[in-house]
């Protein structure tokens, strides 16, 4: 009987344990996503592009209990797909802010008006929104691009996209 009673509570702290972990880690960790390979981005994405941020519009969904924002972007240069220079895109992604509310999504990927970026996306149709562009991977797709003067242009990210610019077009 004793032993009986020792098995059930150590059952009940492992699962109280294990409970625990799961719900930590789906509230501090809320965004998962598979890591990709540089690849297999290229591979999955419909264009790849060197764009800068004309304008962020962020606004609520129809239920009024989600932000979700409107990245628009002048192309400047194509790398995939089928965009012309000086063309503008539309990305949408969940999270914004308006009247001082925030929402994000951690993870997800954030745009600021003027900054010049090499995306790889996805394009997308919906009866509300028309054609606009998801990016690939969530922030695995976006490269920040810092300009040094009299040192061209480098890729402000974890690391350098050398596949873009080793591999032909007709290959990605």
């Amino acid at each position: 009987m004793k032993n009986q009673k020792i098995m059930t509570k150590t059952t009940n702290l492992i699962s109280t344990f294990t409970f625990f972990i799961i719900f930590l880690n789906v509230f501090l960790f809320g965004t998962s996503m598979k890591e990709l390979t540089l690849q297999e981005m290229c591979v999955n994405s419909t264009d790849i592009i060197f764009a800068h941020v004309i304008m962020v519009n962020s606004f609520w969904n129809d239920d009024h209990n989600r932000i979700f924002s409107e990245i628009e972007l002048e192309v400047d240069n194509n790398i995939k797909g089928q965009q012309q220079i000086n063309s503008r895109i539309k990305i949408f992604c969940i999270g914004g802010s308006i009247d001082g509310i925030k929402s994000f999504v951690i993870g997800g990927p954030h745009f600021d008006v003027g900054k010049n970026y090499v995306l790889m996306l996805t394009e997308m149709q919906s009866a509300d929104y028309g054609t606009y562009f998801s990016v690939v991977g969530l922030p695995q797709g976006k490269f920040n691009l810092i300009t040094l003067i009299n040192n061209g242009t480098v890729f402000g990210d974890d690391y350098i996209p050398t596949y873009i610019r080793e591999t032909p077009a007709s290959r990605i």
